[in-house]
């Protein structure tokens, strides 16, 4: 029932602001969030233009004051800010890029009792936090933002002009550009301290330096201000006495219910932060709490107007202007919400604004009915116990009604769970198999007249769904992680759809592309980039992309998600899709290295159970997924915060014992893929949906048993894509928009063909064709033996997808594509 701050229905909490722009690392992930301009200035609370007004660097600490406001009204004029207790050492960088009178464009959101400020001034972002101390407002500095130059990177004049113009809707802002370096802008020039911008210069100057401490949950709810309209009511009732005379008394119920509600938001807003982690500290636990007070107050109501007579009077004016407040506020605040493109009535004020609606149409029919010509004395004598009759009664029935309904609408999917036979069947690693095929059977011919069956779209009520991780599809079931952004602030959930196929225990035939369950790990999932693995009936899930840390590897029932069956912690996070093997679970976790568990050997470990590890091999950082086959397993490292050294490696998967590892300069991007009896890598430069200044790549084949190089094949740019091996043949998509063919044993080029965009996404190969997925959301076939195009189908999402990096799978003859926020089946027509 309650979704949002008072500004912003959920706002941003989004912790837009150092949350997950400071948690970007050093480290070349491989994907990274775009924080987009136009988002930011949507999403934010306040935004607004100051000037530095003095700057002591031996403290050191500056005072920021307010010029203008440009969204919302800010409720400091003047900030003082701490420059101490910055981890990542660039308070000296933002030292040399401040003095008195330099402007600032200011952006800020008040989340989790704090305020979040992302500041700007010709080049460099940094954040401030505002935690507020009785009367007044601490602000400390945490970081420099060196990421959000990608965002915006121009002048401060050139930005304040771009927020205007959004504000007024005269101009979009710029778009997101993922090839400026991250860093600084140019520092002033001249001594620190000097008083005018004016008697100093900039010097262009950029050095790429850590980001912020990684930080994640969930967005938060904040405090709808409305029912604190009520307390206002109680004060006047306690001056005037005679204002409301018997209005006060039969509205006495719906007060107390509005500022006990008040009162539970106030608390758990506050008390949020100590009850992280638990069942008190999410949405579902505060929207039963409250409209739990609704519905006893309905219930008090009810018995006592059942009790005592309630005349035929015609309603008093008070009780019309009272709730044509409630009713304007509510129309008012879901008319700023459509206009900020976010979806009205779907937070407290929605609940109001209906219970309101509700309570003015009885008022209106109490109106009508009433006798106005008859005399006092009559009307008493008439009174009769009539609950209807109660406006209060009315508008509690409507708070408690629209509260649950909008509670339903909500939650409905949270925690629903459709049961099915039992999940038998495996897809024990990513793209299912050691050859990497992504198919379930290797003599499925897929699809020759494509179309698309159905489509799953998440349709969160709030926020937008990224699609990254790649389907897994077993026994009617499609899983796929995915990750949630809400501006700046990110979670994780894991959706279970139907497929059109496969029987549930009652014989009913699961709909395609009906959501089935989600999990959310009661709020506290990270962001998914892992495929979800199936083995023994057991869902294995990795949580968060690169810059995330503190993640887990959980461990589900495939039926559905009422339990946890215990969870691994790592200190950085889980990009690698687990491979399972017997009762063993093999994942590579960031810096953590490569782990392996026992599944069925589970531990006590506070309040979730734990698998027992049986080994962890450190000192790489690993985000593929690994590969294991014959008793080896096979994985390669990418640069981390902690390890940067670039390995191909092979270890015992008994003991974790390492048997070789071969160097390499270039990452290890694709996961490895066994060739007939070889190993074979990607290897680049690059990112997911940035390329490197000088873009080089590979596919790197190597000996399994002493890691000595059979072959090397040089692409031109990186090859993210896992490659796939069928009929003596490997298949590698590439960011320079070919796929290549290429002989297994030699590594010779059989053939390639240019597509209409780069390939980041892992292709389907199966029965004589492979299946390739641009990141435009092109999908095409091709005959695996020269190349030729048999069919194209797409764009298959919106015109501006950029990020189909989703892998599709080919089961059954039906291909399930993830492409902007969305999963599409796509076959032959019945």
């Amino acid at each position: 029932m309650i979704r949002g701050r008072p500004r912003i229905s959920v706002g941003l909490g989004l912790c837009i602001l150092g949350m997950v722009l400071g948690a970007v690392p050093s480290a070349e992930g491989f994907i990274e969030h775009k924080i987009l301009l136009k988002d930011l200035i949507r999403d934010c609370e306040y935004i607004f233009r100051a000037k530095v007004e003095s700057v002591d660097p031996s403290r050191p600490a500056m005072v920021v004051v307010v010029e203008s406001d440009y969204k919302g009204k800010f409720p400091a004029r003047r900030l003082p800010i701490n420059l101490t207790g910055d981890k990542e050492n660039h308070t000296p960088e933002l030292l040399k890029r401040v003095a008195a009178d330099v402007p600032l464009i200011c952006f800020d959101v008040f989340e989790k009792n704090q305020h979040m400020l992302l500041a700007f001034t010709h080049g460099t972002w940094f954040q401030v936090i505002g935690t507020p101390d009785g009367d007044r407002i601490r602000w400390a500095f945490t970081h420099c933002e060196i990421y959000l130059r990608r965002t915006f990177h121009g002048t401060t004049d050139e930005l304040d002009q771009i927020v205007r113009d959004a504000l007024a809707g005269k101009k979009a802002p710029p778009p997101y550009d993922p090839k400026v370096k991250p860093g600084f802008g140019p520092e002033l020039q001249g001594k620190p301290g000097a008083s005018s911008p004016s008697q100093r210069g900039f010097v262009p100057q950029h050095r790429s330096l850590p980001g912020g401490p990684t930080a994640g949950g969930s967005v938060m709810l904040g405090v709808i201000a409305l029912p604190f309209l009520m307390p206002i009511a109680a004060l006047l009732q306690l001056l005037f006495p005679t204002l409301l005379r018997d209005q006060w008394q039969r509205y006495s119920v719906a007060v107390s219910v509005l500022l006990t509600q008040s009162t539970l938001i106030i608390l758990h807003w506050a008390l949020r932060p100590w009850l992280a982690g638990t069942w008190w500290s999410g949405e579902r636990a505060l929207w039963f709490t409250v409209v739990g007070v609704a519905v006893l107050g309905l219930v008090v109501s009810l018995v006592r107007w059942s009790r005592r007579p309630y005349p035929a009077t015609a309603p008093a004016r008070v009780e019309f202007i009272a709730l044509a407040v409630l009713l304007a506020a509510g129309l008012g605040w879901a008319g700023y919400q459509a206009w900020g493109k976010e979806t009205p009535f779907l937070d407290e004020m929605g609940v109001v604004t209906g219970a309101a609606l509700l309570g003015i149409a009885h008022l209106g029919v109490r109106w009508v009915t009433a006798d106005r010509d008859a005399a006092p004395s009559a009307i008493a004598e008439s009174a009769s116990p009539a609950p209807w009759r109660s406006t209060e009664l009315i508008f509690l029935l409507g708070l408690s009604g629209f509260g649950s309904a909008l509670g339903w609408h909500l939650f409905r999917d949270g925690n629903m769970t459709v049961t099915g036979a039992e999940v038998r069947s495996d897809w024990p690693m990513a793209r299912g198999n050691p050859q990497r095929t992504g198919a379930l059977r290797a003599d499925d011919p897929g699809p020759s007249k494509p179309k698309v069956l159905w489509t799953f779209d998440p349709s969160e009520p709030r926020g937008r769904v990224m699609l990254h991780s790649s389907p897994t599809v077993v026994d009617g079931r499609l899983y796929i992680g995915a990750l949630r952004q809400v501006s700046a602030i990110q979670d994780g959930y894991l959706y279970c759809v139907g497929i059109g196929t496969g029987e549930a225990e009652s014989a009913v035939p699961l709909p395609g592309g009906a959501r089935l369950w989600r999990f959310s790990a009661g709020d506290t999932l990270r962001p998914v980039f892992a495929t979800p693995i199936i083995a023994g009936g057991r869902i294995f899930l990795g949580e968060g992309y690169h810059q995330d840390a503190g993640c887990r590897l959980i461990c589900l029932d495939a039926r559905d998600s009422s339990l946890i069956l215990w969870a691994m912690p790592t200190s950085s996070h889980v990009e690698s899709s687990p491979c399972v093997v017997a009762s063993r679970v093999y994942f590579g976790a960031g810096d953590d290295g490569i782990l392996c568990v026992d599944a069925e050997e589970v531990i006590a470990n506070g309040g979730v159970p734990q698998p027992k590890l049986h080994w962890r091999f450190p000192g790489i950082h690993v985000d593929v997924s690994p590969l294991v086959v014959e008793g080896w397993v096979f994985a390669g490292s990418t640069v981390g915060d902690k390890h940067q050294d670039l390995y191909a490696v092979a270890l015992d998967a008994q003991t974790g014992q390492l048997l070789w590892q071969r160097r390499h300069e270039l990452r290890v991007t694709g996961s490895p893929a066994w060739a007939d009896g070889r190993v074979v890598f990607g290897l680049g430069n690059g990112k997911l949906g940035q390329d490197a200044d000088v873009p080089q790549g590979a596919v790197w084949c190597l000996d399994p048993r002493d890691g000595r190089e059979l072959w090397t094949f040089r692409t031109g740019n990186s090859v993210m894509a896992t490659p796939a091996a069928s009929d003596g043949r490997v298949f590698a998509p590439c960011l320079d928009g070919f796929c290549y063919s290429l002989d297994a044993a030699t590594g010779n080029l059989l053939w390639k063909r240019q597509m209409s965009g780069p390939l980041a996404a892992s292709p389907v190969v199966s029965a004589g064709r492979v299946y390739v997925l641009t990141v435009g959301g092109v999908l095409s076939c091709l005959d695996a033996a020269d190349g030729q195009e048999l069919w194209t189908l797409g764009p298959l999402g919106d015109e501006d997808v950029d990020d189909a990096f989703s892998s599709p799978v080919l089961v059954e003859g039906r291909l399930y594509v993830a492409v902007g926020g969305k999963v599409l089946c796509i076959g032959d027509p019945p």
